[in-house]
């Protein structure tokens, strides 16, 4: 990944769309957030950022299991570090 936050020509990875989407999103959150990308009139005015969100969205929503186990390892990692 470049050193941009918002890089528009990667192909979507987990760790790309949970970048873009952040850590322990719920599932009825993102599945709304794609209904409201996914119809016309937003289409019409999205931007890149937009796009990007509704791409993460759909990616995200197919691949839940994962997407739930990277953030679970995550938050788990990221509290081991404060306990110590």
């Amino acid at each position: 990944m470049s050193g941009d936050k918002w890089c528009f020509d990667e192909t979507m990875t987990l760790d790309y769309a949970m970048q873009i989407l952040g850590v322990n999103r719920t599932k009825f959150e993102i599945r709304n957030m794609v209904k409201a990308q996914s119809s016309m009139v937003s289409q019409w005015l999205a931007t890149k950022y937009d796009t990007q969100l509704l791409e993460s969205g759909k990616f995200v929503l197919k691949n839940w299991k994962k997407y739930q186990t990277a953030c679970n390892e995550y938050r788990d990692k990221r509290f081991r570090v404060r306990r110590a």
